[in-house]
């Protein structure tokens, strides 16, 4: 099933049970239905990169995380 056809058969009770996810959890849901990037191409090195939440939004290297 694609993401538009997903979100169109949600009825309210799905609505609030996505909305019970933790952050987290809401984020892999989003990335499994391709409606929001999972890792992004640094665009000077080349090296995938992952979105790291805290109070400063950055992308940083996934090398950098081991």
């Amino acid at each position: 099933m694609n993401a538009i056809n997903e979100l169109q058969g949600m009825n309210l009770q799905d609505v609030y049970t996505k909305l019970q996810l933790s952050d987290d959890e809401f984020d892999e849901w989003l990335v499994a239905m391709r409606l929001l990037h999972g890792s992004q191409t640094c665009d000077n090195c080349g090296h995938q990169m992952k979105h790291l939440k805290n109070d400063v939004c950055t992308y940083i290297q996934l090398n950098d995380l081991e």
